[in-house]
């Protein structure tokens, strides 16, 4: 662990509010989206058998919904890895927080502003001495 005083400890636990607060809001969006296409995955084939459409069909966007549903569990869960290993102050914390800032600006434009905002906030050497990294 880094030697840093309680003045330096506060203040950059206080440049990681931002951060944990956009992953927290990010693993509620993942969430329901998995969610969503789960419940859809669940759905769409009881409505294709009682109408008795093409079969056909239904395999291609089941297809798709379970390629978005790995996607998005995936998202969910390196979130949540990055979010835990903030939390516990982990060395290599701070290259995956800014991993998933990175994988965060492309939510155009609100990911891209405020991944832009909180990349820029915790780009410091106190912050980096926090989190372990140097």
């Amino acid at each position: 662990m880094s030697d840093l005083t309680e003045q330096e400890i506060k203040e950059a636990a206080d440049s990681l509010v931002g951060v944990r607060i956009w992953f927290i809001i990010e693993i509620i969006f993942y969430s329901i989206g998995t969610l969503t296409l789960l419940i859809l995955s669940i759905v769409i084939p009881i409505i294709v058998a009682r109408s008795g459409s093409n079969t056909a069909g239904i395999v291609g966007s089941l297809a798709g919904l379970l390629i978005g549903f790995i996607v998005v569990a995936v998202l969910l869960i390196l979130f949540i890895i990055s979010l835990l290993a903030i939390s516990k102050r982990k060395r290599n914390s701070y290259q995956f927080m800014m991993a998933m800032l990175i994988i965060s600006m492309f939510w155009v434009p609100v990911g891209t502003i405020v991944g832009a905002i909180l990349l820029a906030r915790i780009n410091n050497e106190l912050t980096k001495k926090y989190l372990n990294y140097i």
